[in-house]
């Protein structure tokens, strides 16, 4: 593949405000869109339209005005192509995609390398804005991932090389190929089994560090992944669960991690708030009832401390959407 700058190799859409990373070539953008999985048949619908258009459309409107825009992001998105060309065998890779996070402070990037298939061969995550918290974040992340390799005590993927320059920093790991849940799913044995498990790994991540702004001596703490959801997880051949996105963990109120895959599951719904909250709540206590130990307190305590800590202003919490904010306020009210 020939070392072009990813200007010429990648589109951003849409102009304003970029979700997609593209490839140049319309037959390879459908699997930009794996990561996307509405559960609503509006939401599958309008994906499936978008795709369609997206991958048949050999007009100029797609790239029309995408200077500025492109110009924006062409630090990371090189630094991104650069890394990916260094670690994956140069006769395997056949072109990139991606899509970009969450806006804010915290914004990044995410780059694949695929082979003419279209099977992922490596990621690379790069802070969207040059010097922001997640530069420390991405650093933090490559730590956790070193520990848990040498504890092989879980599946994750495996760092393949990390780099800082100027302002922003990559992080470069492995593909985890598996079955992806779906956005809405609920906890169900597999990932149960994981929480329980991973109350016990205090003593294998030194993770303390992420969570200095959350500590509470009235409340105890158990390590928590920290961003916990079900498009960070992916059920591996033989039943074994993977999970990435380890940027946010360290110790958190005991069913942190139960609160937070339930609530942010649950802003997939398509029901108005008046139904979800209920539902929501249900779910909450069953989850929390096969997670917390009688230590811990009752199931509707570790939601109130969940939601109301989760809606604070800190670097070590993942960014929250308005609809999951909302529905956090809701569950207060609520309890």
């Amino acid at each position: 593949m020939s070392r072009s700058d990813p200007e010429t190799d990648l589109v951003l859409f849409p102009r304003r405000h970029p979700r997609l990373i593209l490839p140049s070539a319309v037959t390879r953008r459908a699997t930009a869109f794996d990561f996307y999985r509405p559960t609503t048949i509006r939401g599958r619908l309008g994906r499936g339209l978008l795709q369609y258009v997206l991958v048949h459309s050999r007009g100029t409107w797609l790239t029309a005005n995408q200077a500025s825009t492109v110009a924006h992001y062409s630090n990371p998105l090189a630094i991104s192509c650069d890394l990916l060309r260094d670690v994956v065998p140069k006769a395997d890779l056949a072109y990139f995609d991606g899509w970009t996070g969450a806006p804010g402070p915290q914004r990044k990037i995410v780059v694949a390398a695929r082979d003419a298939r279209g099977n992922a061969l490596a990621y690379v995550k790069t802070n969207a804005v040059r010097f922001s918290t997640a530069v420390h974040r991405l650093a933090y992340e490559t730590k956790v991932l070193y520990q848990l390799d040498r504890a092989e005590i879980i599946t994750t993927p495996r760092v393949l090389a990390y780099h800082e320059h100027g302002g922003f920093a990559s992080l470069a790991v492995t593909a985890l190929n598996g079955v992806h849940f779906r956005n809405d799913a609920p906890l169900d044995p597999w990932r149960l089994q994981f929480l329980t498990r991973l109350k016990g790994w205090s003593g294998v991540l030194d993770c303390t560090e992420a969570s200095r702004l959350l500590s509470d001596r009235s409340v105890r703490l158990t390590l928590a992944h920290g961003d916990f959801t079900p498009w960070n997880c992916v059920l591996m051949p033989g039943n074994r669960l993977a999970v990435f996105d380890w940027e946010f963990c360290g110790l958190r109120p005991a069913g942190w991690d139960a609160c937070h895959h339930e609530i942010q599951s649950a802003s997939y719904f398509s029901s108005g708030y008046h139904r979800v909250v209920p539902r929501l709540r249900s779910r909450l206590v069953k989850a929390l009832s096969q997670v917390l130990s009688p230590d811990d307190g009752p199931p509707l305590a570790a939601v109130e401390r969940y939601c109301s800590m989760s809606m604070r202003s800190d670097p070590a919490l993942p960014a929250l959407t308005r609809r999951g904010l909302r529905l956090r306020k809701l569950l207060l009210q609520a309890i």
